[in-house]
């Protein structure tokens, strides 16, 4: 929900940073790294955004490496937000 809530587009390090708050991870988890010495969070969250722009949620960055939602984006994740904020039992994804 970092970019639904976000007042203007995110730099890639603003993405990682509200969603690593977001899901509660630990210093542990965030200096994870592949054989390649890459940040595995920063793969995991690259790959979440290039499929939200596949799906058409996202625009390609129009200034480079800002992150954000489109129209279509905004609404799902909205959406989102509200299936699970609902209680338990209650879905209309």
């Amino acid at each position: 929900m970092a970019l639904l809530h976000a007042p203007r587009p995110l730099s890639p390090r603003d993405g990682y940073d509200r969603l690593a708050d977001d899901f509660d991870l630990t210093r542990d988890q965030l200096r994870r790294e592949n054989e390649a010495g890459e940040k595995v969070w920063h793969i995991l969250v690259r790959a979440a955004y290039k499929s939200l722009k596949d799906l058409k949620y996202a625009p390609p960055p129009p200034p480079f490496g800002k992150w954000r939602l489109n129209e279509a984006g905004r609404a799902y994740a909205e959406k989102v937000e509200k299936h699970f904020s609902a209680p338990a039992g209650s879905s209309d994804l």
